[in-house]
């Protein structure tokens, strides 16, 4: 599967904020299953966040390429120490075969008028 953008992005997120970013697959995802973990780390057992098209990802398929948007919501990491650093990838499924969109690190700040 060809992409046009890096796979490597850094998220910096805000407790309690809302956290949306946009990317692009060069081919139809129309059939592609997507979903998304955020970890502490690669190696960790469960995800802190877990986003899929039912929760969090949205997709539009226009001809031969796919817009993808990621919304984490503010409350997301209200139930983690701040600050928080962790993994994430998201990625396309079709049968057997998993391709990775995007992998990064990803840092999560404290909110002073978070309540």
């Amino acid at each position: 599967m060809a992409e046009a953008d890096p796979v490597q992005m850094n998220l910096y997120l805000e407790q309690g904020a809302t956290y949306e970013f946009a990317t692009h697959s060069n081919i139809d995802m129309s059939e592609y299953q997507l979903e998304m973990h955020i970890r502490r780390s690669f190696t960790s057992t469960s995800p802190t966040v877990t986003l899929t098209e039912a929760s969090g990802i949205a997709k539009v398929v226009a001809g031969n390429h796919t817009d993808i948007t990621i919304t984490i919501t503010a409350s997301a990491f209200s139930s983690v120490a701040m600050p928080w650093h962790g993994v994430y990838d998201l990625e396309a499924r079709l049968g057997g075969v998993t391709y990775r969109l995007r992998s990064g690190g990803v840092r999560v700040e404290p909110n002073a008028t978070y309540s």
